[in-house]
């Protein structure tokens, strides 16, 4: 399991999902994950708004995060 900040949030690397949290008043709220990385994540690096992550097989992917307010096609 990975944690990275990112923008302000929490980025995780859980098995093969990458996903975005958010603090809410009580817990953790998830908002958004991919999960079309192929392998066991391994790394997780951000350079402003694109996130690099890394895998045991495959090498590295890439990701950028879009933030849409107010709608619910948005994410990694």
């Amino acid at each position: 399991m990975l944690f990275l900040h990112f923008q302000g949030r929490i980025l995780a690397g859980i098995g093969r999902i990458v996903r975005k949290y958010d603090l809410g008043k009580r817990k953790l709220l998830r908002k958004c994950e991919n999960r079309s990385i192929p392998t066991l994540i391994v790394t997780l690096h951000n350079q402003g708004g694109r996130i690099d992550v890394g895998d045991v097989q495959e090498s590295v992917h890439y990701a950028s995060y879009i933030d849409c307010i107010g709608q619910q096609d948005c994410g990694l």
